[in-house]
């Protein structure tokens, strides 16, 4: 049974509630982290929750997949927004940013980092279009350095 303050937020908080659990469950170095009753719990939530809001657990697999996305786009865009000098204007310096930042990413995260790229879930892969979405969100400060 979902909690009484998870049942007065409004529905885009407590769909932001579970991806953010989902998140942090990936925090734990596994994949195998991410069930349904896990995020639920860290949520604060009740299963029901997630399978109302998001239909079952591939949904929610996937808003923290793109919030995944989300996550390495703003932290490539960081990398370069916190040049300064001659560096910022430097393409190869904003290349050698992107790419550390990237690395970083992986490195800081990488079960959430195994989902974005790999495919550690059998039951869950990403349509082709959303795959290609996604990583063009998050990719394109990448080819915009390299243009």
């Amino acid at each position: 049974m979902a909690s009484a303050a998870s049942d007065s937020l409004p529905d885009a908080d407590i769909r932001e509630r579970i991806v953010a659990a989902g998140v942090l469950a990936l925090s734990d170095d596994s994949t195998a982290e991410l069930t349904v009753r896990r995020v639920a719990k860290l949520a604060g939530s009740s299963t029901m929750c997630i399978y109302t809001k998001f239909g079952g657990r591939t949904g929610m697999v996937e808003a923290i997949y793109r919030r995944g996305f989300e996550t390495l786009r703003d932290a490539l865009s960081a990398a370069t927004s916190e040049m300064v000098g001659p560096a910022a204007q430097d393409p190869d310096e904003r290349i050698v940013a992107i790419a550390t930042a990237h690395r970083r990413f992986a490195l800081d995260r990488p079960a959430l980092y195994a989902l974005l790229f790999e495919r550690p879930l059998p039951d869950f892969d990403p349509t082709p279009q959303r795959g290609t979405e996604a990583l063009a969100a998050a990719l394109t400060i990448l080819t915009e350095a390299v243009r």
